[in-house]
C-alpha cells in the first residue's frame, strides 16, 4: 500500500510539474514560442466562425487566446495541450494552437 501511495504522489507531481501558467506565457512569450505547453483555466468568448474557432483561456486574471476545433461550454474548467504560436490577428500576437482540450 504503501508502494502504491508512493508512486500515485509521484504522478501526481510529475503531472502538475508539467503544467505552464497562463501569466508565464504572457510574461516571457518569445521562451514559450513554438513549444509545447499544458495550462489550465476557464473557458470565456467562446466562438466559431466558419474554419476559425476558438476561445479565451482565464487563469488567475490572466488571459490568452486558444485556436481550436475542440469548443468548451462558457466557463468550463479545461486543460489544454498545444503548442504556444504566434498571429498578428490576436491582440497579444501570441496563442495556443491547441492539440487537445479536455
Amino acid at each position: 500500500m504503501r508502494k502504491f501511495l508512493f508512486v500515485m504522489v509521484v504522478l501526481c507531481l510529475v503531472f502538475l510539474s508539467g503544467c505552464t501558467s497562463v501569466k508565464d506565457i504572457n510574461d516571457d512569450p518569445e521562451k514559450f514560442f513554438g513549444e509545447s505547453v499544458t495550462v489550465s483555466g476557464t473557458a470565456s468568448g467562446v466562438i466559431k466562425l466558419g474554419q476559425l474557432s476558438g476561445f479565451t483561456l482565464e487563469q488567475d486574471g490572466e488571459k490568452i487566446i486558444v485556436s481550436s476545433e475542440d469548443l468548451p461550454k462558457e466557463d468550463e474548467k479545461v486543460t489544454v495541450s498545444g503548442v504556444v504560436m504566434k498571429g498578428s490577428w490576436f491582440d497579444k500576437n501570441y496563442y495556443i494552437l491547441a492539440k487537445k482540450v479536455y
